[in-house]
This record gives C-alpha cells, sequence and structure tokens, in this order.
C-alpha cells in the first residue's frame, strides 16, 4: 500500500519546490471536522462527575482523620448547583468546542492522504476535475513513522467533556461517514518546538 495525495495542475510547485501544505484543523475541507459534538447528559450524570471531583480533591489534601475528610466533602456538595450550571452552559459550551481546533490550529497541521489512486471522485474533487496528478508517497519512511492516523469514520462526532482538563485525540481524525470514499490516513506535524526554560532564583 501506498499513500497518496491529489493534487490540481496550478500545484506543480509541489514538485518544483518538493514542499507540501500541512494544514490547519481551521482550514480542513470538512466545516464539522475537529469540532467536537457538546455533550449532552442528565443532571445524575454531572452529579456523579462532580463526586468523583470532590473525592479526589479530599484524597489530594490528605486529611489527618476520616471526620475531617467527610466534613469536606459535605461542604463542597452545597457547590454542586454552581458547578452543574457552569458545565451546562451552552454559550460556553460551544466557545470551549471552537477553540479545540482553534487552539490546535496554533501548534501543528495535517497532511490528508488518500490509500486509493484511483477513486473517481477524489480525482474529480482534488485533481481539476481529472486534469491534475497524484503523488505517491511509501508509508514505510521514516517520515511516516509517527504521527499518522487512519480516519475513522461514522455517524457521530467525537463529544467534548467539559468536566475533563483533556479531551480525546479522535476528534483530530474521525469524519463522516459521507467522506468514507476518500480512505483518508493523516500525518500531524507540529509548528513549534517545545522549548526548555531555565529558573534562575
Amino acid at each position: 500500500m501506498y499513500f497518496y495525495k491529489y493534487l490540481n495542475t496550478e500545484r506543480v510547485d509541489v514538485l518544483e519546490n518538493l514542499k507540501i501544505r500541512f494544514t490547519q484543523a481551521t482550514a480542513l475541507n470538512d466545516p464539522f471536522e475537529s469540532f467536537p459534538a457538546i455533550v449532552q447528559k442528565s443532571r445524575e450524570w454531572y452529579k456523579v462527575q462532580f463526586l468523583k471531583k470532590i473525592r479526589i480533591e479530599a484524597k489530594q489534601y490528605g486529611f489527618c482523620s476520616v471526620v475531617k475528610k467527610k466534613q469536606y466533602i459535605r461542604a463542597r456538595k452545597r457547590d454542586f448547583e454552581n458547578y452543574y450550571q457552569c458545565y451546562t452552559d451552552e454559550k460556553w459550551l460551544f466557545e470551549q468546542t471552537q477553540s479545540v481546533a482553534l487552539y490546535d490550529s496554533l501548534v501543528q497541521g495535517y497532511l490528508s492522504v488518500s490509500s486509493n489512486n484511483k477513486n473517481v471522485l477524489m480525482w474529480s474533487h482534488y485533481a481539476q476535475n481529472h486534469e491534475g496528478y497524484v503523488i505517491g508517497f511509501n508509508p514505510q519512511h521514516e517520515f511516516f513513522k509517527y504521527g499518522v492516523m487512519k480516519v475513522i469514520y461514522g455517524e457521530n462526532r467525537p463529544f467534548l467533556d467539559p468536566t475533563q482538563p483533556e479531551q480525546d485525540a479522535s476528534v483530530f481524525y474521525t469524519k463522516s461517514i459521507d467522506w468514507k470514499y476518500e480512505e483518508e490516513y493523516r500525518k500531524s506535524m507540529p509548528f513549534v518546538r517545545p522549548q526548555k526554560c531555565n529558573y534562575s532564583a
């Protein structure tokens, strides 16, 4: 199997300069891509998440007695209404879903390739009505050793869980079933390098 990139005639510069674009999540062709759905759970589900949260907090504080630990949990339970209103606010949730793709676009991009070089729709959509060309890449090359994911096609988008600090990375390689014909693989590439910080006293 090879990876294939469909290109139109105007992109002959890819061959001339041996450079190819890694597209940011906000510029991908599907407007729903990298845009998680808002989780819709019951009030009871949020209550369970809240109890887990305050029990973890109580454990981290390391109370010297079981009584003090129980007192802390009992007091914190009174904050559930604020917690519930915060994490179910639609405006805030929508802003969070938008920020997922926005923040990702600041640090990395994606090279979209296909495992099929004979797809008529791909030749029509991405190769200028069959007038363009296709580049083949060897997936065994060291360049594709890391950061390559096979795109998942499904009926539902990944959900944003507002109660968790980290989200499921599948949001960046999940697409609607309507795009299944692309047989896509995706290679990520960071735009920035981690910097070591030296702190002096």
